[in-house]
């Protein structure tokens, strides 16, 4: 099977059906996420209990839930503060998972024993999180992810969302978040175009495939200078502007790319996917991702 994304995927057409080292940061890009879709402030790192007027919550160790003194949970530190009803302006598409039924305005992908959850164990923002949970395979490729179609031209597309790798980052690759160009009739005949996040323990990169009618394909592949640290949550900014034919990515509010993209990605219309996708041949080990606060803004 072709590596075709990462964690992020942007792709033409329909959807078809770590511990890991930070890397110097000495060159990164300049720049900041736009404050609408900008990360939030991590109170744990920060070492500050996150104020919701909860006088008697305690911080149960790093990246962990802030609980009630009666167990129940009230916000993790990452993003601890976000709801997409708060939100102004309003994006094109938000879902913090705590609002809605799973899988409310989305179209679920589940597949060769993949499973989609709510887990109440941590969330990036309390109550709930989407739980993307991959079995252990020798054969076949593990889906379990949520697929929402824009009917709206995009220009210039924006991403949010938090992540959390459970347990380990499969060495062939998973592929949590992934969005699907739909092409329209002033395009070039047969183009579609994909853009995927994709990551190993040892890489994380975007991956660009332009393809045509007649087979041919144009591939890009642009490595990010920083790796997604297993059982940790990351917020992660993503910014492609195809007017300039630029990306740019941030984790935690850091650079970590700022790169010119290929041309072909106008007159199209987007699909976002998030979940988990296997990246590569088996054998595959278990493994699971949370995705949580997602916000999708096009221009």
């Amino acid at each position: 099977m072709r590596r075709t994304s990462l964690a992020f995927a942007l792709v033409a057409a329909a959807v078809a059906p770590a511990c890991l080292l930070l890397t110097d940061t000495g060159d990164l890009a300049t720049g900041t996420p736009d404050s609408a879709l900008g990360p939030m402030a991590d109170a744990n790192d920060a070492g500050i209990v996150p104020d919701d007027g909860i006088a008697d919550a305690t911080v149960v160790d790093a990246d962990a839930a802030v609980v009630h003194a009666d167990g129940a949970i009230v916000d993790s530190g990452q993003d601890s503060h976000f709801a997409c009803k708060s939100l102004n302006p309003k994006p094109t598409f938000c879902d913090d998972f705590d609002e809605n039924p799973l899988g409310f305005d989305w179209i679920r992908q589940e597949d060769w024993g993949g499973t989609l959850s709510l887990d109440d164990a941590g969330a990036a923002s309390a109550p709930f999180a989407l739980l993307s949970t991959l079995p252990a395979v020798t054969s076949g490729y593990p889906v379990a992810g949520l697929a929402r179609a824009e009917n709206t031209l995009a220009g210039r597309v924006r991403v949010a969302f938090d992540i959390k790798i459970g347990g380990v980052t499969p060495n062939q690759g998973l592929q949590p978040l992934r969005m699907v160009f739909k092409q329209q009739a002033d395009a070039r005949a047969g183009l579609s175009a994909e853009m995927n996040l994709y990551a190993t323990p040892t890489q994380v990169s975007i991956d660009e495939l332009l393809t045509y009618s007649d087979g041919g394909e144009v591939f890009r592949g642009h490595a990010l200078s920083r790796f997604l640290i297993v059982d940790r949550w990351t917020h992660i900014d993503f910014d492609a502007d195809f007017d300039t034919l630029r990306l740019k990515v941030w984790f935690d509010g850091v650079s970590v790319l700022d790169e010119a993209i290929l041309d072909g990605y106008s007159h199209m219309m987007p699909t976002l996917f998030v979940g988990s996708r296997t990246g590569g041949d088996p054998p595959y080990p278990a493994h699971n991702v949370r995705i949580d606060n997602v916000v999708l803004d096009l221009k």
